[in-house]
């Protein structure tokens, strides 16, 4: 039986369906997970190019390319025959030549021939489990094969699955490298070394030899393995365009860091039939006439000339032509901005990485405070109190099995510090709509925020320190009323407590004052 168009389209449909779901999983896995990121990432990715690859082969169904689509309609309409056997049978039982098809003819055919389908594969288990379609099923297939690639893709134990570099070899290299020490900008320290190792522009460039750009391909592979096994999610290829500009750009304009005066020397020929603006005494070659002015004013150039006798300003053409020979050299250039390009996109690595490379070091720093039983339980992935004693396993479950808030470096925070802070206490708040606030520190800042104001200019009640920790809408507005009526016994009322006196000095509250006044009883 061929395959039905239709039930091709179900069952991808299906497939993607169940992959957007894994998809789903796969996404809380990396929140709940945040040490297993890396690897969150990477099943994602396969998700996705697994849910591409499908959609293309949905939207190639839907074009009919082939004519296929339009066939299927035309047999299920009655406007064409399922197949030239069936023609063929049609003829035998009808003794028609040239018959019409039928629609339930054709529907009856496609019937029997899915019959004979399942009747012969369900007989040898070739059907495809139910759980090949379940979503849960798939996710855990994907994390069992990504754990094991991950030790594969990251080898060595100090990386720990994408969360560190690992630039011990690198750095053996670079320690190995034919260079003075005045030379090498950073110490023989690794932990120098993984915090300044883009620091190229401050090797001169004749030390830079075919030895160095070894370790710098070296050193640029690892990064960039690193980074597309780490971020997989990435747009590699767009990135990768991005550097070649960013170097092409720096190169033409001569801004690159650590190569401006090799520039300036490798584009003498670019003068061309300008004046030449070469100093003979010193044997210079400046980019503009004010540079050479200044440079004729200065002490070295004046005491070269009076040993020498005499000034140059140019050049003849034999000079000129042995400048040009000794820089125009365009192998030398070629191989030279090749080192250059290699140093550019490491700069551009280690910005990518910054925040991998900055814990690198951290982690270097702790593991050389480390004792030996320490890093050995670490290695283990036993936690080294576990080790010391076992009056902490009671807080350790309660560490799995709570989900602990992220500090500012992405990461859970410590046990005790969550038990310190009590933010295992929830205070909820009514004025707020019911929000909940974990720990008293946020529940006593959460007073003069947007959401508790508010609440109570909902109120209309004045957000005052009186108002402090009441939470609930009646006991505020209990409240409110005891204090207006507090204020207004309190507060000084004119009518009844302001007094007048008569020409006879009888003291009169100003209401009956003004009463008697306007009557005429008084003056």
């Amino acid at each position: 039986m061929s395959s039905s168009v239709i039930e091709t389209l179900r069952s991808a449909n299906e497939e993607v369906e169940c992959l957007e779901k894994a998809l789903a999983i796969a996404l809380h896995y990396k929140e709940d997970h945040p040490r297993e990121s890396v690897v969150a990432e990477r099943i994602v990715k396969k998700i996705m190019n697994k849910i591409q690859a499908k959609s293309i082969e949905i939207l190639d169904v839907y074009l009919d390319y082939d004519n296929r689509r339009k066939t299927e309609n035309e047999i299920f309409s009655g406007q064409r025959f399922v197949s030239d056997e069936h023609m063929r049978k049609v003829i035998n039982q009808t003794g028609v030549q040239n018959p019409h098809p039928d629609v339930w003819d054709n529907f009856n055919e496609k019937c029997r021939e899915v019959h004979e389908f399942v009747d012969r594969y369900t007989k040898i288990d070739e059907i495809a489990p139910i759980s090949n379609l379940d979503s849960q099923s798939m996710f855990e297939y994907l994390l069992g094969e990504e754990l094991k690639d991950c030790d594969k893709i990251f080898p060595y134990n100090n990386e720990k699955r994408g969360k560190y570099v690992d630039l011990q070899r690198n750095f053996s290299e670079y320690q190995n490298l034919k260079m003075k020490k005045n030379e090498k900008p950073y110490s023989d320290d690794y932990i120098s070394y993984i915090e300044n190792f883009e620091r190229f522009d401050e090797i001169p460039v004749f030390a830079k030899k075919n030895t160095y750009k070894a370790y710098l391909e070296n050193l640029l592979e690892y990064l960039v393995n690193f980074f597309k096994n780490s971020k997989p999610l990435t747009d590699h290829s767009k990135l990768t365009l991005d550097m070649e500009a960013r170097f092409e750009e720096e190169w033409k304009n001569g801004s690159m860091p650590g190569w401006e005066e090799e520039l300036k020397k490798l584009r003498v020929e670019n003068v061309g039939d300008k004046k030449i603006l070469y100093c003979g005494p010193c044997k210079k070659v400046f980019t503009n006439e004010q540079s050479l002015f200044h440079h004729k004013k200065g002490k070295k150039h004046i005491k070269v000339v009076n040993k020498l006798s005499q000034g140059v300003s140019s050049i003849p053409q034999t000079e000129f032509e042995r400048i040009k020979d000794e820089f125009k050299d365009e192998a030398k250039e070629a191989k030279l901005k090749e080192i250059a390009r290699i140093e550019s996109k490491i700069v551009q690595m280690k910005g990518l990485l910054s925040d991998v490379i900055y814990n690198s070091a951290n982690e270097a720093r702790k593991k050389q405070s480390q004792t030996y039983q320490e890093i050995e339980a670490e290695n283990q992935d036993i936690g080294v109190d576990q080790v010391e004693s076992s009056d902490e396993e009671e807080d350790d479950a309660n560490v799995k099995s709570r989900k602990l808030p992220m500090g500012a470096d992405g990461k859970p925070i410590p046990y005790w510090l969550y038990k310190l802070h009590g933010l295992g206490v929830e205070f909820k708040c009514e004025i707020c709509g019911g929000a909940s606030y974990w720990g008293r520190r946020a529940f006593d800042k959460h007073f003069q925020e947007w959401r508790h104001q508010y609440g109570m200019k909902c109120l209309s009640i004045p957000n005052t320190s009186h108002f402090k920790y009441v939470t609930e809408i009646a006991e505020a507005l209990k409240l409110h009323q005891k204090i207006l009526k507090d204020n207004y016994e309190n507060s000084f009322k004119p009518d009844i407590e302001e007094e007048f006196e008569d020409e006879n000095g009888n003291i009169l509250s100003r209401k009956k004052y003004i009463e008697l006044r306007r009557k005429g009883i008084i003056k």
